[in-house]
């Protein structure tokens, strides 16, 4: 689904789904790291991380380059993951060999959603709400919080509790949109990679949906991407799709999530 984006002054960009991957990865890594009981590992012409928790960003495997020992590494993760449930293996377009897909399948993998990679094309369309960065460890646990609430509804306490955990202690940004009395009616984690800036997290209060704040919450994160010069890109479930496109987003390419078929 890899295209080319040629309009609000993104011109073509052909290194689109690169740049999604860097950002995706180095989101991962760094939630990975917000958990001091997880490792990261880079080798073989990819990264995975291993944990304790049976969480996405704890256990998984990305960032597939092109090697002559692709079939051996699949066979290893393949390994790994009938010894250890949990594993998750994320592929984009930008992953190579081209055929990584259907050897992930061959493997024993399943498919287990797919979500749309976009990127922004033109300005911001609606005025950006006033937001604050959460500095402080108690913010950034305020804030993570909230995101875990509102973003992981299908997730159980304890689950929503390690990922609220993972994020106030990543390096990743964090902005809190605040109403009277300091009520947080919205928030956002903002991901800075060396070629694209990504929105994650984008989550409402429940009291204060379907009034764009939502929206406004995006047109914040895309004057700071214009302002650092690079591109705002994103994941989203399908359904979402057409709401972002309405802001002015464009799909460029997809993120794929396999667990092997014993496994979660």
């Amino acid at each position: 689904m890899s295209s080319i984006v040629r309009d609000g002054g993104i011109g073509e960009r052909e290194d689109l789904p690169f740049a999604g991957r860097e950002n995706l990865l180095a989101t991962y890594c760094s939630l990975a790291q917000g958990n001091e009981l997880t490792s990261l590992v880079t080798s073989d012409g990819y990264t995975t991380a291993q944990g304790p928790l049976h969480l996405s960003f704890c256990n998984f495997a990305a960032g597939f380059e092109e090697t002559s020992g692709h079939l051996g590494r699949m066979i290893a993760l393949a390994e790994r993951a009938r010894r250890q449930s949990g594993l998750w293996v994320f592929v984009t377009d930008a992953d190579r060999p081209p055929e990584i897909e259907a050897d992930l399948l061959a493997q024993g993998f399943v498919r287990r959603h797919r979500q749309s990679q976009m990127v922004a094309t033109a300005p911001a369309m609606r005025p950006p709400v006033p937001l604050m960065a959460a500095e402080t460890l108690e913010l950034r646990q305020d804030t993570a919080r909230f995101m875990a609430d509102q973003f992981f509804l299908r997730t159980g306490p304890l689950g929503r509790q390690d990922i609220a955990s993972a994020t106030a202690r990543s390096d990743r940004a964090l902005w809190r949109c605040e109403g009277p009395g300091g009520l947080l009616m919205g928030a956002v984690m903002v991901s800075e990679s060396a070629s694209a800036v990504g929105l994650y997290n984008l989550c409402v209060a429940p009291d204060r949906r379907g009034r764009g704040l939502g929206a406004s919450l995006v047109a914040a994160v895309q004057e700071f991407a214009a302002a650092q010069g690079k591109p705002l890109v994103l994941q989203c479930d399908p359904p979402m799709e057409a709401w972002y496109a309405r802001l002015g987003f464009a799909a460029f390419g997809q993120v794929t999530a396999y667990t092997y078929r014993t496994g979660l």
